[in-house]
């Protein structure tokens, strides 16, 4: 996996709150560099599906809740960065196999 790979992703999973301050979801480079990458989009996965069981929880509270905007932000970042892991893996498993 490059690294321009590796910081996009990470890119998708950092949040700017517009004061200079920077947050991640996940850090995901020691991940990738421990595990291998499916059980890293598995562990994006899982909380992918966390985020949306407290999105059901949130809204069924308060449908105007600014966490409910921060969550659907923090899916829609964990979703690109699944889709980028699997597409450089597809992208990897076609040239291993010509």
């Amino acid at each position: 996996m490059t690294i321009e790979t590796i910081q996009t992703i990470q890119d998708y999973l950092t949040i700017s709150n517009g004061n200079g301050e920077r947050k991640k979801i996940v850090n995901v480079e020691p991940l990738l560099k421990r595990h291998p990458p499916f059980s890293v989009i598995e562990l994006l996965k899982n909380l992918l599906r966390q985020k949306g069981k407290k999105l059901v929880c949130l809204v069924d509270l308060d449908k105007s809740r600014i966490d409910i905007d921060q969550t659907i932000g923090e899916m829609f970042r964990l979703h690109m960065a699944i889709k980028t892991l699997e597409r450089e893996m597809e992208e990897v498993k076609i040239t291993c196999q010509n």
